[in-house]
């Protein structure tokens, strides 16, 4: 491996890993902001509905107050009347009190799931960022490995085929010798 070659995979991994980095940098901030914006849309929600509970409320109390001045001036049956109608319009307060809340806390839950449904979106979305950065990165390793193990395939074949040279040699010079060692002196 020469230094060009430790030079070339070293500046693709770093720039692998800048990309993965950023990525999760990304993902990071959307997710953020989606919390963000779900957290202000709960306490809209929840401020809304304290007005329009306090409304009701004060809604209520007027009309409970009027009734019973009604009642004061009339007679015994007048007062029984007057609390009949204080307490429907007392019960009326508490229903539309009641269905306020309800509203209001499913708005919240509504937003609650869309903030959550925004948040598991945004980390599907940079987990394929991520997915894709990486399979990149061993792409480009495996190309890096690629180009070496090619240069070293020609070096080897070189070798291989200069060492069948080298034995073919050797085994020539092994035959003479062993004739010249076998044969019978003249007589």
């Amino acid at each position: 491996m020469t230094p060009e070659d430790a030079e070339q995979i070293t500046a693709i991994v770093a720039a692998a890993e800048q990309r993965t980095a950023q990525a999760i940098e990304a993902a990071k901030g959307e997710t953020a902001q989606a919390i963000e914006a779900a957290k202000g849309e709960t306490a809209r929600a929840i401020e809304a509905a304290k007005g329009e509970t306090a409304r009701a409320i004060e809604a209520a109390k007027g009309e409970t107050a009027q009734a019973i001045e009604v009642a004061k001036g009339e007679t015994a049956q007048a007062i029984e009347a007057a609390k009949g109608e204080t307490a429907q319009a007392i019960e009326a307060a508490e229903q539309r009190t009641a269905q306020a809340i309800e509203a209001a806390e499913q708005r919240a839950a509504q937003a609650i799931e869309a903030a959550k449904g925004e948040t598991a979106q945004a980390i599907k979305a940079a987990k394929g960022e991520t997915v894709e950065a990486m399979r990149d990165m061993q792409t480009e390793i495996l190309r890096g490995l690629e180009a070496f193990a090619r240069g070293n395939f020609a070096r080897m074949h070189r070798i291989e085929t200069s060492d069948a040279d080298t034995n073919t040699r050797i085994s020539a010079l092994e035959e003479r010798v062993l004739y010249l060692e076998t044969r019978r002196p003249s007589q």
